[in-house]
This record gives structure tokens, C-alpha cells and sequence, in this order.
């Protein structure tokens, strides 16, 4: 499986540090296809943080600094903690132009929030317009992406257009809150008009 091509490709490639290896996988068949690597900390790495209990961020400075897996507990894959739980996050970006003139984070139990914004901050339009990521974490992943989906709701940010209010009705969609959610799904969002 999936799991089992990971390594391998890994090992095949030299990497000796923290890495990404991406599949897409059909539930339907088990078929899977291998996308890329990333040999770097990518943004979703804040799910893998929520599940596992391992800072990422801080092992990969380790690693590139010589340290051996094994110094951070994790000498093989049977030392990866187990996932405790789901965790959903949804990227916050600006949808035009502004300055922040009103910005308060969510807060809470099995919420996070990894973000650049703060009152008075005018997002520069040349670059990724990405400035807040908003993790829920739950015991099912109903209950993750509720958590994600009421963080999103208390997130006030005023000055700049943001893509809140679609990351909300996205989460508000059945075959989301089921883990059904496809590459199709933004082709698909038609059909969810009203819950959108």
C-alpha cells in the first residue's frame, strides 16, 4: 500500500531529513498514484502536529543540525505515535486588498491557529495570500471539522476580504464531514449552492 511506497521512495531519493511524500488514492479500488516529494515542511504538516504530538517544525531544524532520528525518539516508524484523533485545518487567505483594521483569533480546547495578521498589517498582493491556518481538532472527524468549522466563526478579521465564509460552508457539506471530499469537490460545489 500506500504506506508501504513511502520509504522506499524516500530512501531511493537520499532524503535524511523530514519529507512529505503525497499520494492520491482511490477508496473505491485501493489503487494509489505517487505525486511528489517535498523535502521540506509543508503547510499542512500543523495536522500531522495535532494527531502525533511531534513538533515537526522543531524536529526538521534538528535533523538538518545533524541530529539522528533515533535523538528524537523516532528511530523507526513503530516509535511514530499513533494518531490521536482527527484534526482539519483551513487556510485563511486574503481575497483582495487592504490593511487589517480588526483582527481577533479563534481560541479554545482543540483549537490552533498558526498565523502572520495582526491589526495594521496590509498583506502584500505579490505573494501567497495565505496569512492564517485553523486547525480543529476532534476524537472523529466530524467532530474535527465542526471544531474548524465554529474556530472559523469566531475568527474576525475586518480591512482585508478573506475566504472565511467559504471555508465554512465547504466544512458545512455532508460528504465533507463523512471524509468524502474529492478533488472534484470544488467542480461539485454547484450542487452544495445552498449550503455554501
Amino acid at each position: 500500500g500506500v504506506q508501504t511506497c513511502a520509504l522506499p521512495i524516500s530512501r531511493a531519493a537520499g532524503l535524511a531529513t523530514a519529507a512529505t511524500i503525497e499520494f492520491l488514492v482511490s477508496p473505491e479500488t485501493g489503487e494509489y498514484w505517487f505525486i511528489e516529494g517535498n523535502a521540506r515542511i509543508q503547510v499542512e504538516h500543523t495536522v500531522t502536529e495535532q494527531v502525533t504530538g511531534v513538533d515537526l517544525v522543531q524536529a526538521q531544524f534538528r535533523l538538518a543540525g545533524g541530529a539522528p532520528l533515533a535523538s528524537l525518539g523516532l528511530a523507526s516508524q513503530a516509535d511514530v505515535p499513533a494518531p490521536r484523533g482527527y484534526a482539519v485545518q483551513a487556510r485563511v487567505v486574503a481575497r483582495g486588498t487592504g490593511t487589517l483594521t480588526g483582527y481577533r483569533e479563534p481560541t479554545g480546547a482543540g483549537v490552533r491557529v498558526d498565523s502572520c495578521g495582526y491589526n495594521g498589517w496590509t498583506p502584500p498582493p505579490v505573494f501567497d495570500p495565505l496569512f492564517a491556518k485553523v486547525i480543529g481538532q476532534g476524537v472523529s472527524l466530524d467532530a474535527a471539522v465542526e471544531r474548524t468549522r465554529r474556530a472559523l466563526g469566531d475568527f474576525h478579521v475586518s480591512g482585508v476580504p478573506t475566504n472565511v465564509a467559504e471555508l465554512q460552508g465547504y466544512l458545512a457539506i455532508p460528504a465533507v464531514r463523512n471524509g468524502d471530499a474529492r478533488t472534484t469537490l470544488v467542480d461539485r460545489s454547484e450542487e452544495h449552492t445552498s449550503e455554501l
